[in-house]
């Protein structure tokens, strides 16, 4: 079971393995969830569709638009022993403190350029109980697996996984930033990062033309873990974006990484962590009432926006 409001990294993988596995006679569903006007992973529909025959639940632990938090707590023991879980914590990993005992996950995984890593890293927790179920995606120099008469045989973990030879500067640069944000200190961390996204969400619910996507703004209980994402009426959010850019404010814009379909597509995304300020959303929020008015859209001063 998966969300397919959730990034094309937890979507597309799911889709190629079922056609792979097509080509060879087998047959898997792919069973879509849905997610709550708060952004969230609707554990209702997904206790509604778990049968027998459910292998995988996979979901987004904060979602990279909506910037919601999922953690099925409410399906604890209401999946069955065959039933595993996948946690994508990208968005969460290095923003706010990951217990991966606690989300009761039998995979984890998160990237290393999120969090002050280097691109092309990124972390596969896989919770013991599942280490007999894993086979190598590519054997390789390094991963302790030796011949045996019917094939390959002495897997372990984790070095069965990590054939070849590994990228020892991307890793050790994941190192230097995990060391960095122990420094910091994760509590700390995601203090700041919910001050800060409930006072920029308070502020743009206040912006005429600036619609909200879901997420903190439309939570019950918000709190908020670093992303805000916004429309503003009547505007591309590229060309928003080249506005914001222009006084040193970096967003991200279009369809983020998501299946065509999105209520998320042509949206802006505001991601804010241990470096940003009050001081820089106050700037913000007040460059971006410029642009709903319209003020700063015009052929006029954005000529190449309009025309680009």
């Amino acid at each position: 079971m998966y969300s397919p409001q959730d990034h094309s990294s937890n979507v597309y993988p799911w889709v190629h393995l079922r056609q792979l596995l097509a080509r060879f006679g087998r047959r898997i569903t792919l069973v879509p969830y849905t997610v709550t006007a708060a952004g969230e992973a609707d554990v209702t529909d997904i206790a509604a569709k778990v049968s027998p025959l459910t292998r995988l639940v996979t979901v987004t632990h904060v979602h990279h638009v909506f910037g919601a938090l999922s953690t099925l707590e409410e399906l604890r023991g209401r999946l069955g022993p065959a039933v595993r879980l996948c946690f994508d914590c990208t968005q969460s990993a290095g923003h706010i403190p990951v217990d991966v005992t606690r989300l009761g996950c039998d995979f984890a995984v998160f990237s290393g350029h999120k969090m002050f890593g280097a691109a092309g890293t990124g972390v596969l927790y896989a919770r013991r109980r599942v280490h007999p179920e894993l086979v190598p995606f590519l054997p390789g120099g390094g991963s302790g697996i030796r011949l045996a008469d019917d094939g390959l045989d002495g897997l372990r973990m984790p070095d069965g996984l990590e054939g070849g030879t590994p990228d020892l500067a991307g890793i050790s640069a994941l190192g230097a930033a995990m060391d960095f944000i122990d420094d910091l200190g994760l509590e700390p961390i995601a203090a700041h990062n919910r001050a800060l996204t409930r006072f920029l969400a308070g502020r743009l619910a206040g912006l005429p033309r600036v619609t909200l996507l879901p997420g903190v703004a439309r939570a019950a209980c918000p709190v908020g873990y670093g992303i805000v994402s916004f429309r503003v009426d009547g505007a591309r959010s590229d060309d928003v974006g080249f506005a914001l850019a222009s006084q040193g404010f970096y967003v991200r814009t279009g369809n983020h990484c998501l299946p065509a379909g999105s209520e998320c597509e042509d949206s802006v995304r505001v991601s804010m962590h241990a470096y940003n300020s009050g001081y820089e959303l106050e700037r913000f929020t007040a460059f971006l009432a410029l642009i709903a008015e319209g003020t700063l859209l015009r052929a006029e001063v954005w000529p190449c926006v309009l025309e680009g």
